[in-house]
């Protein structure tokens, strides 16, 4: 790019842009990784697509490049890359877009064959995807007059797996909650359930006591040792000394582990934050099904992908 590759022992600046490294090359442009550098040692990851300089002096491929970035700049929708400005270095324009964390979809099936990328998690994929694609149709001119915006080259490369989508926001954003408050969340496989078992069970004995209600063993949901055993367990811990468990649920699993139903849930009474309804917006908003080989661990969704 404009002379460098921005890699290990050459610096490429361009404009308030620090170039990392190349990410890819298309057809008609390269893309980078690169820092936006400023005061007092800001810095933030965005992402430069520049056009090739055998194409920036051509006219028509330079209009086609810069009218993508003026429709680029007017879509704001969560589930559209962003872009932020476009600047020129050598004759040749440059977009500057938001960086995304994640994997093209294509890589996502590639590593997810074995079973990791669910029904569910696909599902959520394609709905995510129609959601920008109908915003970037519906795009309108700033008197309401339709722009006709086609996307003509959707395909799995072109589509980007992330966290980032509201799902995605929302769950990172419960994680750092119970952190702030001192909790955690793990999903116990059944055979890990046992050792858990005294615990889980004064729990459950006090939560009937505080709710002056008694065990009705004629119901499917009841707290049973053997009954227990044989379902994972989504449990929230107090991280300190010691390390204590602060409510429960146990989870009955569809057969291909894309969908959770919740049987018995109980909690600790005497605790005020909130732990009964920390767990159902957790188990609500974590992503997909990923605890299936992570047992006996705090989560990290990126792990079906690794």
């Amino acid at each position: 790019m404009l002379g460098l590759r921005g890699e290990a022992g050459t610096v490429e600046v361009v404009g308030k842009y620090r170039v990392v490294l190349p990410l890819g090359q298309g057809g008609t442009a390269d893309v980078y990784l690169a820092v936006a550098e400023g005061p007092s040692g800001f810095t933030k990851l965005v992402v430069l697509k520049v056009l090739r300089r055998n194409l920036a002096s051509d006219t028509e491929f330079r209009l086609m490049f810069l009218g993508e970035a003026r429709l680029a700049a007017r879509l704001h929708h969560p589930n559209v890359v962003q872009t932020n400005e476009v600047i020129e270095v050598d004759g040749a324009p440059v977009l500057v877009m938001e960086y995304l964390d994640g994997q093209p979809l294509s890589q996502v099936i590639t590593r997810g064959k074995q079973g990791a990328f669910t029904l569910p998690m696909q599902l959520r994929v394609i709905a995510d995807a129609l959601a920008g694609l109908h915003a970037a149709h519906e795009l309108a001119d700033f008197d309401g007059t339709p722009l006709g915006v086609v996307h003509r080259d959707v395909s799995p490369h072109n589509l980007f797996v992330t966290l980032e989508g509201h799902a995605g926001k929302m769950y990172r954003q419960i994680l750092r909650r119970a952190e702030r408050d001192g909790l955690r969340f793990r999903i116990l496989q059944n055979h890990e359930v046992d050792k858990y078992l005294p615990e889980l069970r004064k729990i459950s004995t006090d939560w009937l006591q505080a709710k002056d209600l008694a065990e009705r063993q004629f119901s499917i949901g009841y707290f049973d040792d053997e009954y227990m055993r044989r379902f994972p367990c989504a449990i929230v811990e107090h991280i300190g000394e010691p390390c204590r468990v602060m409510g429960f649920a146990n989870l009955l699993e569809a057969p291909d582990r894309g969908e959770l139903s919740v049987d018995l849930m109980r909690y600790r009474t005497d605790d005020d934050r909130e732990i009964d309804a920390r767990l159902r917006e957790w188990l609500h908003h974590r992503p997909g099904a990923e605890f299936g080989d992570c047992p006996g661990r705090p989560l990290d969704p990126r792990d079906r992908f690794r």
